[in-house]
């Protein structure tokens, strides 16, 4: 499968910090979110030379146009999610906490844990005759439960930055494509400029069902994802991407009806046709969908040089 034609961008500097981005010509004019942590101030896209994207393929992964036009609606100012590249359709999912640590429970139990344990230990080792501070250069002793505290700051870190990703990362498309357990396939174009590089991620999620509906194949589920760097300076794309289920967030159903309805037929199409190229039995991982010399489209990536 060869790669869509790629659509104009042109280039942005957030005028609040000078951060350097990509977007499309499509957005000048408007009005964006400059990514960065500790600014996330608002400023409009200068006019640049094109003043519209070329037209997507119809199979193109990413050939969804924003959400506004699509639900007739103006919406919040997208956010650019850096590195020269955009979220063209943020998920704009607000975090319910308490369900995102059940479906993702690893950073909250090791910080808590590492909490307990240290009070624990403060409490516990003067029992045994054993002292139960740090005594640091200057001869000062510092009580070992004053650490404590950092493995809280560490999930509230880790909850902050999941909020974050839910609310401005980009939304794809998500199909269970196996149960038991349960695999998802997610369409996107890992372009990180000019060029189109589509591409699907298979992924174990630990849900049995979406929306408030039970998971069967073919059961569609919203996703939203980040982009991991790391392809090589000149590759144009980045090296991987990392979709979550709406799900984890959010338990509203009309949450995740309203994404749903943001993904356009084309993207489930290019799915559809996508996964006759993936080997079968589905394997977890990133599978390129993109012709190369040598290598074919639907190949598994496992090290830069796959791409």
């Amino acid at each position: 499968m060869s790669a869509p034609e790629s659509a104009d961008r042109i280039r942005v500097a957030c005028p609040h910090c000078a951060a350097k981005f990509k977007a499309p010509a499509a957005y000048a004019g408007r009005k964006v979110r400059c990514p960065v942590a500790g600014c996330g101030q608002s400023f409009a896209v200068p006019q640049g030379p094109a003043a519209a994207p070329n037209p997507r393929a119809a199979g193109d992964p990413q050939s969804s146009p924003p959400l506004a036009s699509k639900r007739g609606a103006a919406q919040p100012a997208p956010a650019l999610s850096g590195h020269e590249t955009f979220a063209s359709n943020p998920g704009r999912v607000r975090m319910n906490w308490l369900r995102w640590w059940r479906h993702r429970p690893l950073w909250p139990a090791l910080g808590l844990g590492c909490t307990v344990l240290l009070f624990a230990l403060w409490l516990v080792l003067p029992v045994f005759g054993v002292k139960n501070s740090i005594t640091n250069k200057q001869g000062n002793e510092t009580p070992i439960w004053l650490f404590g505290p950092a493995g809280v700051a560490t999930v509230a870190l880790y909850t902050y930055r999941s909020s974050r990703k839910m609310w401005s990362g980009d939304a794809n498309p998500g199909v269970v494509i196996a149960t038991g357990p349960v695999l998802i396939a997610v369409p996107t174009d890992l372009a990180q400029g000019p060029g189109r590089f589509p591409a699907v991620k298979i992924e174990r999620i630990n849900l049995c069902e979406s929306g408030g509906r039970p998971l069967e194949v073919g059961s569609r589920v919203p996703t939203i994802a980040t982009y991991a760097d790391g392809a090589g300076k000149d590759a144009g794309h980045w090296a991987d991407f990392y979709p979550v289920p709406a799900d984890y967030a959010t338990g509203d159903p009309a949450e995740i009806g309203r994404l749903i309805d943001s993904f356009p037929d084309s993207q489930y199409k290019f799915l559809e046709a996508a996964l006759e190229e993936i080997e079968k039995p589905y394997q977890p991982g990133l599978y390129a969908m993109w012709a190369a010399p040598g290598k074919r489209a639907g190949r598994r990536i496992t090290s830069v040089r796959d791409f």
